[in-house]
């Protein structure tokens, strides 16, 4: 009896075994794709879904590199910033040393938001109102060029995500 369950466990292991395979074919399974790919694969799925012309590929890119290149850039100061109000809480620093901290990351997070949202109207001034209104259509808070945060994103303990159950 249990060299036949035995039997029937592995039969069904080996079965799932390409199915499995195939689930892990994601960048889950290797290396995430670096910010260039992303922004590549951006890229070519809004050329493709809005039909951009040739020059509104080119102003896109250029814009989201732009902003690519501010934002990264101030990734690493928050991050600093974060370390350091790490380093000042494990050293119980007064209040004020603390507030200081906070104030120079809600800041930094607020160049953020106004350069993603200065970009997003850059880019949707280049769009034709039938490709505003298919990019609307796709998701009404704006999230097809990655910068919106209506139609369910919001932030999490991980980053900007889409809410679950929120309608896409």
């Amino acid at each position: 009896m249990k060299r036949r369950l035995f039997t029937v466990l592995a039969m069904g292991a080996l079965l799932a075994a390409p199915a499995v395979a195939q689930r892990g074919r994601g960048w889950r399974a290797g290396t995430p794709p670096t910010p260039e790919e992303r922004l590549a694969r951006r890229l070519d799925f809004l050329a493709t879904y809005l039909n951009l012309s040739e020059g509104q590929k080119a102003q896109f890119k250029t814009a989201l590199e732009a902003l690519q290149a501010k934002q990264q850039a101030t990734w690493q100061k928050m991050i600093e910033l974060r370390t350091k109000l790490q380093e000042a809480v494990r050293s119980n620093a007064g209040a004020q040393a603390i507030q200081a901290i906070t104030a120079e990351i809600s800041k930094l997070q607020a160049e953020r938001m106004a350069a993603q949202a200065q970009t997003m109207a850059t880019l949707r001034n280049l769009l034709t109102q039938e490709q505003r209104d298919k990019l609307d259509k796709l998701c009404p808070g704006s999230c097809g060029l990655g910068m919106g945060l209506g139609g369910g994103w919001g932030y999490g303990s991980r980053g900007l995500r889409l809410r679950a159950g929120a309608p896409i």
